[in-house]
């Protein structure tokens, strides 16, 4: 989880795709707000296409972006959503 440092609130949840045994993994920030709560699986759950996570923003585990507001914004843009609030 990514937390907004002003707020304190959850921005983003990092999803990991690929990879095997920790090498070739991809990291992808996931604006929280495109998860919704789904009672049937208990738990939160984000309705997005594989092929739209293929050309998502995405990172190395050795190569972490700045999460500042450009990059927020690059995120949220993509994905269609709206900012994380901000305090």
């Amino acid at each position: 989880l990514i937390l907004d440092e002003r707020t304190g609130q959850v921005a983003y949840v990092i999803l990991s795709t690929g990879g095997f045994l920790g090498l070739g993994q991809s990291y992808h920030p996931i604006p929280w707000s495109a998860f919704r709560y789904d009672e049937t699986q208990g738990g939160y759950a984000a309705a997005i296409d594989k092929r739209l996570l293929e050309g998502a923003p995405s990172f190395r585990p050795d190569s972490a972006p700045v999460f500042d507001d450009a990059y927020g914004r690059r995120v949220t843009d993509y994905f269609r959503l709206p900012p994380a609030a901000t305090g």
